[in-house]
């Protein structure tokens, strides 16, 4: 008989006793034939009974995920894959198609609150599509429109879970940067995946487009919770709004949808054009100008103060009536100074409110899609991030950015093209077919028309009497043709197939024909445009087309080569005059510098 597995020196229960002895009985068996072991008075130890329960990481995350992570405090986000977990029982999974930037996002990646875990992939305000559900899911199918706030998990237990408060569970697990039940980390939405408890993820009416209702999702419901639970949703309420940025433009249409007098308070008088004209607000309040601030004294019923920033709340306390709420719920990184005499004197109350439970994130959610609430967007891709954070961090964002990997419909449905036989499209995004043109013949207009119309116009090119060269006669070429000699340009096609001088001349009406492989016909015409439209998709060399301009002539380049063409390459001879030849590096720029040629890629 082999030696007693070793005891711990542990506390134990007579039921982990008999649990632990129970796995040990059933794990001792390999066949039929053999007995199972004495009944031992203590554990088997605990790196033996994870050695044989515990599945690998691989079997309990399979899910491959890509993101985007901040490695350390610097902040600075790049590609990162890792795994998500498999759908569970109550699981939903969705392709992520659009996740907000919040400035929280930042404080986190750079580790201005403290505790970042890296990597660290950020993002709370996120929206897709279901592709798989858990056999007990009941809210969701595949296909459905959702999204996911700052929560992921609660422990359903406590009192703030059973009031559908899981943003004040003790136990609460954020989106990213905190740990799951099983230890691992939860990693945010900018990914493209994402696996969440269904009852953590919100259904996306089909009325709200997906960019522009992912801000709600963290932005929404942080100003839309605080106004429900302070009472100051009352229609004629007179409510101020501190700040106009992310979270102060959604209080602002928020507070206008449920009937409020809504006055901006903000430290930039150039907002106040913007608050009142487009969002509607009623007044603004430039609050280090002292006479406006005092006019407005005890004139709210209530204030929501979404400024990060420190700043004082004396003048703030001022402008609220007897028994006024001045609510918190932006997050300044140092306390500030609250004065008790004002609180005193009024019986006003200073709060705060944290984002809201999932059972009022819905209802924000529906209420939004009710009064057609979104928030004011900049679609970014991806790559974009760290661009993003860097103007976020500079206040240059109006007043969201949303990150994306994909290029869908804005309802997350795929776009299909016109190999069909309808279209159904937003009216910004359709133009008018005059009658006196040909259906069928106007339909490349819509892109090769306008791919060579608009160059012509933006550069000043339009003018009469200017020399164009147009490289390539294919659907492009021909079309720039035509557009130039309305304008009533001189037209010269660049082409490496003499066979299509004919076509060139009498047809589109070009007016010179070059073979750009016969050095000669090249070397007269140097010096000879004004502007050349580069329609050619294939590799092909540019030198010999900049030879071709006047000084401050244009080389537009509207082919989409696959492969870099070579820019800087040095000219066949030293160009004369060169005010400081320092080298070969001189010559190249000096070439295009004398020559004050622009090259310019649509």
């Amino acid at each position: 008989m082999s030696a007693p597995p070793q005891t711990l020196s542990r506390p134990f229960t007579i039921s982990t006793l008999i649990l632990h002895q129970t796995l040990l009985h059933l794990l001792s068996f390999t066949t039929k034939e053999q007995q199972p072991p004495l009944l031992y008075i203590g554990f088997i130890p605990d790196h033996r009974m994870a050695s044989r329960m515990a599945k690998s990481p691989e079997q309990e995350h399979p899910v491959k995920a890509f993101g985007w992570a901040a490695r350390d405090s610097s902040g600075h986000l790049s590609p990162f894959k890792f795994s998500r977990r498999a759908t569970g029982e109550k699981d939903v999974t969705f392709k992520v198609l659009y996740c907000g930037i919040c400035h929280s996002d930042l404080h986190s990646i750079k580790n201005e609150w403290g505790g970042a875990m890296y990597p660290l992939v950020p993002g709370h305000e996120i929206v897709g599509v279901v592709t798989e559900v858990g056999p007990k899911v009941t809210k969701f199918k595949v296909g459905d429109k959702v999204g996911v706030g700052c929560l992921v998990g609660s422990c359903h237990s406590c009192e703030s879970c059973a009031n559908d408060l899981e943003n004040y569970c003790p136990k609460t697990i954020f989106t990213y940067n905190s740990k799951c039940h099983d230890g691992t980390m939860t990693y945010g939405g900018y990914s493209d995946i994402m696996v969440a408890d269904e009852h953590f993820v919100v259904a996306i009416p089909d009325s709200l487009p997906l960019d522009g209702v992912a801000p709600l999702l963290c932005a929404g419901i942080t100003v839309y919770s605080p106004l429900k639970h302070y009472g100051l949703d009352k229609p004629g309420l007179h409510l101020g709004v501190v700040g106009l940025g992310g979270l102060g433009h959604m209080a602002v249409k928020f507070a206008k949808a449920m009937g409020l007098k809504v006055t901006i308070i903000s430290t930039s008088p150039s907002k106040k054009q913007e608050a009142v004209e487009r969002l509607g607000a009623d007044s603004f309040l430039v609050s280090h100008d002292q006479e406006q601030m005092q006019s407005a004294m005890g004139t709210m019923d209530g204030i929501i103060d979404t400024v990060s920033a420190v700043h004082p709340l004396l003048p703030l306390l001022a402008l609220v009536k007897n028994d006024g709420k001045l609510v918190m719920v932006g997050a300044p990184d140092k306390p500030l100074e609250l004065p008790a005499f004002p609180l005193l004197m009024g019986r006003k109350v200073v709060g705060g409110s944290l984002i809201g439970g999932l059972k009022e994130t819905q209802e924000m959610i529906n209420f939004a899609s009710k009064h057609n609430i979104t928030s004011d967007i900049e679609v970014v891709q991806m790559d974009y991030v760290n661009t993003a954070m860097e103007r976020l961090a500079k206040a240059d964002v109006r007043y969201r950015m949303i990150l994306t990997y994909n290029t869908k419909d804005r309802d997350g449905s795929t776009t299909y093209g016109g190999y069909s036989d309808i279209m159904v499209t937003d009216e910004h995004y359709a133009v008018a077919i005059p009658d006196n043109l040909p259906l069928d013949g106007a339909a490349p207009l819509l892109c090769a028309g306008i791919t060579v119309y608009s160059p012509l116009k933006n550069y000043g090119l339009n003018r009469p009497g200017l020399h164009v060269g147009v490289v390539g006669l294919g659907g492009l070429g021909h079309v720039a043709v035509k557009f130039a000699k309305a304008m009533g340009l001189k037209v010269t096609v660049i082409s490496t197939s003499p066979s299509k001088k004919e076509e060139a001349i009498d047809r589109p009406g070009a007016d010179l024909f070059l073979v750009s492989s016969d050095p000669e016909q090249m070397q007269s015409a140097m010096g000879m445009l004004d502007i050349i439209i580069d329609t050619v998709s294939a590799a092909h060399a540019l030198l010999p087309l900049v030879e071709l301009l006047r000084s401050s002539g244009k080389l537009i380049m509207v082919g989409a080569p696959q492969r870099p063409l070579e820019l800087l390459i040095m000219p066949p001879k030293k160009p004369r005059n060169l005010g400081n030849p320092n080298g070969m590096l001189a010559m190249v720029l000096c070439y295009f510098l004398l020559k004050l040629i622009r090259i310019h890629l649509l």
